[in-house]
Formats: C-alpha cells, structure tokens, sequence
C-alpha cells in the first residue's frame, strides 16, 4: 500500500522520499512529557535535520531513521503535476504502475492545425 508521504513536490514535479525520521519532541527540559513525529525526508533534508536542526536544540532528539523502499515508484521521480490537487493526481499516477502506462492515459495532444484538418474533412464527409 503506498503512503503519499513516500512523495514530495518540489518545483512542481514529483521527488520521492528516502528516508523516514522519528524525532521526538519535548514539551520540557526535564523531558518527561514528549510527542514522536515522522518527517518523510529526501536525503538533502534528512541531512539538515540530522547536523543542523536536532543537535541544536535541547527539546529535540533524533529517534530513528528508516530508509524507505520506493523503488516500485522510481517511474514517478521528475515526473510534472498537471492540476493543484497534488495527493489526487499523485495516486492517480501511482495507480498506472509504469511511466508508459501514465503516458498512455494522457490525452493526445493536437494542435490547431489539426483541429481544422479534421473539422474540414468531416464537413466534407458530410457534403457541408
């Protein structure tokens, strides 16, 4: 089953995700009340978080880090979102299994050239 959180979107086109960070934050100093978070991270913001964020705070800590397995996605890395409604068309895409089968589901593209060979020619067809 996949999880739109495997996915990120970054300059309008899908990336996927590497790793899965548990980080745990503290209410307190005493660190006795706290709440876990998963940030599903690339390996660019992986890394920030590891050197940058978690050592330089006191109310944070680094719990795990869990590679994911995306490779059944590998297809959708780059590939550029058409619509605002990313987690729809992101499942939709998940949904094809392979790039080619999502390049099939796209309409066909067809100029205005076309369009007007095409409307001439049935006008033709029917002696308009």
């Amino acid at each position: 089953m996949k999880t739109l959180d495997n996915f990120a979107i970054k300059d309008n086109k899908i990336h996927l995700n590497k790793y899965a960070i548990i980080i745990r934050h503290y209410k307190a100093i005493d660190k006795e009340n706290y709440t876990d978070k998963i940030h599903y991270v690339d390996e660019e913001d992986a890394k920030e978080l590891e050197v940058n964020v978690v050592p330089k705070h006191k109310l944070l800590e680094l719990i795990s880090k869990i590679e994911l397995d995306n490779s059944q996605y590998s297809y959708m890395e780059g590939i550029e979102l058409k619509t605002q409604d990313f987690n729809r068309e992101i499942a939709e895409i998940a949904s094809y299994g392979s790039y080619e089968a999502y390049q099939a589901s796209l309409p066909e593209y067809v100029d205005n050239f076309m369009l007007d060979v095409d409307c001439r020619m049935s006008m033709l067809e029917m002696g308009i």
